[in-house]
């Protein structure tokens, strides 16, 4: 029988341990849903200011309405630190970054109180009560791992789902911006090997007036003759890089504009262009996107 003050000890080290795997886990999935791009040491520091946090929380508690607005104060900034972008994109990341947070508290107390809780029962004040043992670590690294590959795998199928639609994609470039709907295309898997980014295909006509004076004749004829003619301020913007289609095996010329905004999310992205004097087709559209930037 315990008496009527019941006292919880807390270990600060395991509480930390928790809470940070919890938000490095939360931050990684939701950069996996979003297609962000991942940067681990960012994830590291963000998870650590979140673990600090909790246990700050635990030590220093006030009101319920300033509490929870610091959560949601610290919650923008882990997903700021994790995938920064603007208004938009950032509510995007802290919203799911919220869901998926509870989505993993819940589901790991789910299965291990279903598969394997342990409860015992208990008087106090002359009424039964039953308690629940602590999730043993072994049991929460595999419970996190099954409902970590939950959410990672319904993200997958949203982010299916939306690839069928068409996205409205902005670039600017030269001063001026460009602004069109492009075919979201799981097919796209076209990078630049120099950087590492995903290329947008569209054709010349559809971004030139965005392109540097210099580099017009080269996109429209695509003759790699006139390379040699580009600014070498700019020059390290141009490439020529391996592609594959239906027509089989070629080279594509990709120029790296000054922003690229899919959807109105800031992206990391090339444009390869194709030398015509006519409107690209793709399906409808003047462009294909890769469904990662989707």
């Amino acid at each position: 029988m315990y008496g009527d003050n019941l006292e919880q000890i807390v270990y600060a080290d395991v509480l930390f341990l928790i809470n940070f795997s919890m938000d490095f886990l939360s931050l990684f999935l939701t950069g996996k849903i979003l297609h962000k791009k991942i940067n681990l040491i960012a994830l590291v520091i963000s998870a650590a200011i979140g673990a600090i946090y909790a246990i700050a929380a635990l030590i220093y508690q006030g009101s319920e309405l300033i509490g929870a607005l610091i959560h949601l104060a610290v919650a923008i900034l882990l997903c700021f630190i994790s995938f920064g972008g603007h208004t938009v994109s950032l509510c995007k990341s802290v919203c799911l970054f919220y869901s998926v947070n509870f989505l993993l508290g819940g589901g790991i107390s789910a299965l291990y109180y279903t598969l394997a809780g342990r409860t015992h029962t208990v008087m106090i004040n002359g009424s039964a009560n039953t308690l629940y043992a602590d999730i043993p670590p072994g049991y929460f690294v595999l419970a996190a791992s099954a409902v970590g590959l939950l959410c990672l795998f319904c993200g997958r199928i949203f982010a299916k789902k939306r690839a069928s639609q068409p996205v409205q994609v902005e670039i600017w470039g030269s001063g001026c911006k460009v602004e069109f709907e492009s075919l979201c295309d799981t097919g796209n898997l076209l990078c630049d090997p120099y950087n590492g980014k995903p290329v947008i295909v569209t054709g010349y006509m559809t971004v030139l007036p965005i392109l540097p004076f210099d580099t017009k004749e080269l996109f429209r004829t695509g003759d790699l003759t006139v390379l040699d003619q580009v600014d070498t301020k700019i020059s390290h913007r141009v490439h020529v890089i391996p592609s594959r289609s239906v027509g089989g095996k070629g080279l594509m010329l990709v120029y790296t504009p000054d922003r690229v905004l899919v959807a109105g999310e800031e992206k990391d992205a090339c444009i390869g262009i194709l030398p015509t004097k006519e409107n690209n087709d793709f399906g409808g559209y003047p462009a294909i996107t890769p469904s990662l930037l989707c």
